[in-house]
């Protein structure tokens, strides 16, 4: 019996989801991961030239963003740290004056600068109590994802690092440790399933393929065939694996494995909050 192992990048595959053209939601993890698994093994039989295989899905290892910077925009350090940033740098100082300065002909110069201190902060301040929120909640589903399901661990690992003024988030964490149990779990499956666009993965399955393993990535595709494309998946990515399991939304939702939301109702994704 060959064995199989689903390694799930949860930001690009939530953020795939919310871009498979009609938004959908996916009705229970366990069978939607079961459904992709049977299908990369129809595909996988054929590097196998045809051969009768008999398989089992072992284990599905999700990867998720658990923490974000902590900001308190309620200290008056933060809120003076901020502004020493917002007085050495050009940017986003610039493009909030010129909005003052185009609301408010004719103020000078000092007070068009207080001016958009003020209205930035606030906007900051605001925009970075949602993120936080999202990430709170996220930790919800993630927690009732798990305790769906004996095969779903969700493994709690990435950080989003903040830069507040120029509202950049960067990522850490998550894409290294799903990379580096890509090689070091080599011994518990005999082909790895990655769900993920994410071309940083390639130096992991090019060193796996080495030690005689098989990798599939799964691409989610808006629409039904003959639609080609996925919009996060890295064309580098899909030539390096062994083979491309193509998921369509509508197969998803003809299926019942998935269900359709109108606009007020979807889950938005860590790529969908910037």
């Amino acid at each position: 019996m060959f064995k199989g192992t689903i390694f799930v990048d949860g930001s690009n595959f939530l953020g795939s989801l919310s871009k498979v053209g009609i938004q959908i939601q996916i009705k229970d993890y366990e069978t939607f991961f079961r459904y992709v698994f049977d299908e990369s093994v129809k595909i996988w039989s054929k590097c196998l030239r045809g051969s009768s295989i008999t398989t089992l899905m072992n284990r599905v290892y999700w990867y998720a963003v658990g923490s974000i910077d902590i900001w308190d925009f309620d200290k008056p350090e933060t809120k003076q740290h901020l502004y020493e940033i917002f007085n050495k740098e050009k940017e986003p100082k610039k493009t909030y004056m010129t909005l003052i300065g185009k609301q408010n002909a004719g103020m000078p110069q000092n007070e068009v600068a207080e001016k958009a201190w003020d209205m930035l902060f606030k906007e900051t301040k605001t925009w970075y109590q949602k993120r936080k929120a999202n990430i709170d909640g996220f930790g919800n589903f993630y927690t009732g994802l798990q305790r769906s399901s004996d095969f779903i661990e969700v493994i709690s690992c990435g950080h989003w690092k903040i830069k507040p003024l120029t509202r950049v988030i960067l990522e850490k964490e998550l894409d290294t440790r799903l990379a580096v149990d890509i090689v070091t779990l080599e011994s518990i499956y005999d082909f790895a399933l990655i769900i993920s666009g994410d071309a940083d993965f390639i130096p992991s399955i090019e060193y796996i393929k080495k030690r005689g393993k098989h990798v599939g990535v799964v691409e989610l595709i808006k629409g039904f065939p003959p639609e080609k494309k996925g919009q996060q998946f890295s064309n580098r990515l899909g030539t390096v694996a062994d083979f491309v399991v193509k998921i369509y939304e509508m197969d998803l939702v003809k299926n019942g494995i998935a269900s359709q939301l109108t606009d007020d109702k979807v889950i938005k994704s860590y790529e969908d909050i910037e």
